[in-house]
């Protein structure tokens, strides 16, 4: 299986947990034309299956990824619904790579850039490791 993105999985939790009925629907209105769309091509109602397939349909075309990612923005922007959808769906979200992913897809530059832009972090991540080594290796001497 490839992997997904962990913003496009995030927004398929929340899609899924509409339709699969745990999540009030009016919790996030912005759903409402991703859920109708995604209850025309699935008829499961386990939440892991509706997520898997929303994915799936995505990876496909058949549902737009602005669409998700409206309802990932939706739900970052309001904690109250952040909350609910956090303790209703018990969900184990890597919070900062969705906004890491969230933050690069919305900066409108080229999704080819994005693995550079993980290079670049990554080295400059190993040079503070660096630098904190020298920085408590002074301070313990001193």
């Amino acid at each position: 299986m490839r992997v997904v993105s962990r913003l496009l999985e995030f927004g398929a939790c929340i899609v899924a947990g509409i339709v699969a009925g745990l999540l009030n629907s009016a919790l996030v209105p912005v759903a409402n034309g991703v859920v109708s769309l995604v209850k025309k091509f699935v008829s499961k109602d386990r939440f892991e299956d509706v997520r898997d397939e929303i994915v799936r349909l995505v990876r496909e075309g058949k549902i737009p990824v602005n669409a998700i990612v409206d309802v990932v923005r939706y739900v970052l922007e309001r904690r109250n619904v952040r909350d609910v959808v956090f303790r209703d769906l018990h969900l184990d979200v890597d919070v900062p790579v969705v906004l890491d992913q969230f933050s690069f897809y919305c900066s409108g530059v080229d999704r080819e850039f994005y693995d550079e832009f993980l290079r670049f972090r990554d080295v400059i991540l190993s040079e503070l490791g660096h630098v904190r080594r020298l920085v408590s290796y002074y301070l313990c001497s001193s």
